[in-house]
């Protein structure tokens, strides 16, 4: 497998509050927890607090099990590597690749992960723009 089969084609906008990761390309779980831990460790690399991931450009279909184990990998991972450095995750996307129940982010949120999805961008960046 070459690295292209496990990474989404990403765009880093550095924002005076934030650091934006813009994602595209086709679907895998892979590529979403590659794109989780990358997020993390851009936004402590340009010492931002925030994080607003946007995968508008992402197709393809998410597994409902998929949900849970990105929100699972993403808690891990801001736990062992961003515990108190990141302090809000913003995602947003379209539906269906958004869970209208927003499953995966109630997953991350109760495992201590201060995240938001949106289907709007500009809610995104309101929220991603409070204290």
């Amino acid at each position: 497998m070459n690295n292209t089969d496990v990474n989404f084609d990403v765009e880093t906008i550095e924002g005076d509050n934030f650091i934006t990761l813009a994602a595209s390309g086709n679907y895998s779980l892979a590529k979403a927890i590659n794109l989780c831990m990358l997020s993390i460790d851009t936004c402590l690399s340009y010492n931002k607090k925030k994080i607003l991931v946007n995968i508008n450009k992402v197709t393809g279909n998410v597994p409902f099990f998929d949900r849970f184990q990105f929100a699972e990998a993403l808690a891990q991972y801001k736990a062992k590597h961003a515990l108190s450095k990141v302090s809000k995750i913003a995602l947003v996307g379209m539906e269906p690749l958004i869970d209208k129940n927003r499953f995966g982010e109630t997953v991350a949120v109760n495992r201590g992960v201060n995240i938001k999805v949106f289907t709007d961008l500009n809610a995104a960046l309101t929220w991603i723009n409070e204290e």
